[in-house]
């Protein structure tokens, strides 16, 4: 029997997580207050981030708590401007 090594599960997971993100992202942006969508967690535990600009019960409920597997976290980072 064959084992994989972490390293490639490891890569796995990023290239799913990674799919999983760009498959929603843009229905994610579709929220009001929505200012980005990232990946975060640590190396084990991938977690898709939210970014939004402030947090309302509207908003917290229209988020999903998981996407295919991927916990979704939200995280309060106030208005995003490029300079």
């Amino acid at each position: 029997m064959k084992y994989l090594s972490r390293s490639f599960l490891m890569r796995l997971i990023l290239e799913r997580i990674v799919e999983v993100k760009n498959k929603y992202q843009d229905k994610l942006f579709e929220l009001e207050g929505v200012v980005g969508v990232g990946i975060g967690g640590s190396e084990e535990n991938k977690k898709i981030k939210v970014l939004v600009s402030s947090l309302t019960d509207e908003l917290s409920q229209k988020i999903p708590e998981f996407l295919e597997g991927f916990e979704v976290i939200i995280e309060k980072v106030g208005d995003i401007k490029a300079y």
